[in-house]
């Protein structure tokens, strides 16, 4: 009796042949998606938004940049990192330059009115501290 071998191709061949034959393989966006783009983050206080923060964020609610404006001056951090996390209509954002913003959008998802808070962390300890009523609306 002659012993068959076992061939490793063939088994990457049948691994392969469902890939070919044309499994869906689009991405499902994120909730996040929505969020993609330009920013403005406007605290109540300041009607006029002369000291307003600018967010970017990526199609996966990752922020890019935070750019602050106080008075005529700006200050683009490019090496900002955060996250924006949508749950429903109710955003959460964080960024590594300690600021915290918990909000609800309208309906369009183009403006978000919460609360502007700035996080302080040292030696383990974090320290929040409540910035009032803000006002976060996409830039055109």
């Amino acid at each position: 009796m002659k012993a068959k071998r076992f061939h490793p191709r063939k088994l990457v061949l049948v691994a392969i042949v469902p890939i070919l034959a044309g499994c869906d393989t689009t991405p499902i966006p994120v909730p996040e998606a929505v969020l993609e783009g330009q920013w403005q983050l406007i605290k109540a206080s300041d009607p006029d938004g002369n000291n307003r923060i600018v967010i970017e964020l990526n199609q996966l609610g990752t922020v890019t940049s935070v750019t602050n404006f106080l008075g005529g001056v700006s200050f683009k951090q490019t090496n900002a990192s955060g996250k924006a996390t949508l749950t429903g209509d109710n955003l959460l954002l964080r960024t590594s330059t300690n600021l915290k913003f918990e909000a609800s959008f309208n309906a369009g998802f183009t403006e978000a009115i919460g609360r502007q808070f700035t996080e302080i962390s040292f030696l383990g300890i974090i320290t929040t501290i409540d910035e009032g009523e803000a006002t976060l609306t996409r830039v055109p």
